[in-house]
């Protein structure tokens, strides 16, 4: 059908037309083969754990760690995936007994383990160079890894000098390019708990969100946003102490009909945070209540701006209708925000008033408990990490009976999905994508045949111009003696 019927001199039919049947077909398979491989596909859990083991350098570490059971201190919180397809995991030291707080994954006899990064020595406990207890991270289209250290080790006050924000450029083997100590002022060693953090690589800023958790229990929550100045090494804070960064009294997250924490109320400022492609808006939520606010970050970039005047620029967006940790925004402008509450991830489309009823679920499951930070990569994929987080602080998870999954890293594809960092257009900045380490699921199959298909095709439409070329120029004889 590709080249009609005929005579053999006559059988190519009319160029023209067997060239645009070709570029149709090329569409319609596109089309038809996204549909097929991506439109229901559910969310894949592509790493599980019971529990987390770590690359110890010798066998009596590793033997010590088994024996004393210090697996039980150790949660996976964020994650992050480099344009490499290195996946990066955070253990924050909330217990004691944590190996390594900064992680990147690795395949070593049949088995996912935690490499601390970028050494042993650098996740040394006591070293206030070292990292002490990270949960909030970020990689940019040049590949830097930005890293939030919350300082405080098994709840204690942190100690000077190790509340700070490390960038590594991966480039270059995770060479240490910045270290960036917050001053008293701006993050407390009591009062302060850096979440999670954003990069605006156009301006060179961060903003952060602080929950304000204090080591000291019963004592109120003091949450606030913190800047960061990249050129000029220099960081405040903003909204300190307010509703808009504070946990909502009334909200007491409820997950599986269960209450977390159902002995006293769990009380979480600022928490999830989000930078829209343009970076002009950024979007936060505090995790113990449903709403979520946006601010312009040209007031936030401006320093000299007064306290007033920063909250006056506040919008209240709406209620989202559910706890959320983690939100993330793609470079088409959509929201992405776990919700706690149902097990899910959920999109919106911030240019529309936010009501629970416009936002819509990408991914579901019973078993995404506690859905915590999300990964947005430039490949068509997001990430999630899944850790039961109220049961692990509560000492609740079952590390012992075989066959038990506490922790998961799921991926679910999106096609022509960016994070913010990347723009919609080919960014020239960003090394070619490659095959993240996640283990492939049905969806990275169905592109790969979708990508062969094309190729396929692609080869067809140029043999037919080949072959346009020899008629136009050598006449029908010579495509009678070509067939």
């Amino acid at each position: 059908f590709l080249v009609g019927g005929g005579s053999t001199a006559g059988s190519m039919g009319d160029p023209h037309t067997t060239l645009v049947t070709l570029f149709l077909l090329l569409f319609c398979a596109y089309g038809v083969c996204d549909d097929l491989s991506f439109a229901d596909e559910p969310a894949t859990a592509v790493y599980e754990w019971q529990l987390l083991n770590f690359t110890f350098p010798n066998a009596d570490a590793a033997r010590a760690y088994m024996e004393n059971k210090h697996y039980t201190s150790c949660m996976p919180a964020g994650v992050k995936v480099a344009s490499t397809g290195d996946v990066f995991v955070t253990v924050p030291r909330w217990k004691a007994n944590v190996p390594a707080t900064l992680n990147k994954l690795v395949a070593q006899d049949n088995e996912i383990l935690l490499q601390p990064f970028p050494s042993w020595a650098m996740n040394a406990v006591g070293d206030s160079n070292a990292l002490q207890s990270v949960l909030g991270l970020e990689i940019d289209q040049r590949d830097r890894l930005w890293v939030l250290d919350q300082g405080k080790v098994a709840g204690k006050e942190a100690a000077e000098g190790t509340i700070k924000l490390l960038v590594f450029d991966l480039r270059k083997g995770g060479e240490l390019i910045r270290k960036h100590v917050f001053a008293r002022e701006i993050a407390s060693p009591v009062s302060s708990f850096l979440n999670d953090l954003v990069v605006d690589t156009d301006h060179e800023f961060v903003f952060i969100t602080d929950s304000g958790i204090n080591v000291n229990d019963g004592e109120p929550t003091r949450g606030g946003l913190l800047v960061y100045d990249f050129s000029n090494d220099e960081s405040w804070r903003v909204l300190h102490d307010l509703p808009e960064t504070n946990d909502d009294p009334d909200v007491w997250v409820k997950i599986n009909d269960e209450l977390v924490f159902p002995t006293k109320r769990m009380r979480t400022g600022a928490d999830g945070i989000a930078l829209s492609p343009d970076l002009e808006t950024l979007y936060w939520c505090p995790l113990t209540a449903r709403k979520l606010y946006k601010i312009p970050t040209s007031v936030l970039r401006d320093k000299s701006v007064v306290a007033d005047d920063v909250r006056r620029a506040v919008v209240l967006m709406g209620s989202k209708g559910m706890a959320s940790d983690g939100l993330g925004c793609a470079s088409d402008g959509t929201l992405y925000m776990t919700d706690l509450e149902a097990n899910r991830v959920c999109s919106y489309n911030p240019t529309t008033p936010l009501t629970p009823d416009v936002v819509q679920t990408v991914a579901s499951n019973a078993d995404m408990i506690w859905p915590d930070t999300l990964a947005l990569d430039n490949r068509g994929r997001v990430y999630f990490v899944t850790n039961q987080l109220h049961h692990f602080v509560q000492d609740e998870l079952d590390f012992e009976t075989p066959g038990v999954v506490n922790f998961r890293i799921w991926m679910k594809e999106i096609p022509g999905l960016r994070a913010y960092t990347y723009p919609m257009q080919d960014n020239l900045d960003c090394p070619k994508d490659e095959q993240p380490s996640a283990s492939p699921s049905l969806g990275s199959t169905a592109a790969a045949l979708i990508s062969i298909g094309a190729a396929t095709l692609s080869g067809l439409v140029g043999f037919m111009l080949g072959l346009y070329y020899v008629r136009r120029r050598h006449g029908a004889v010579l495509l009678e003696n070509v067939y």
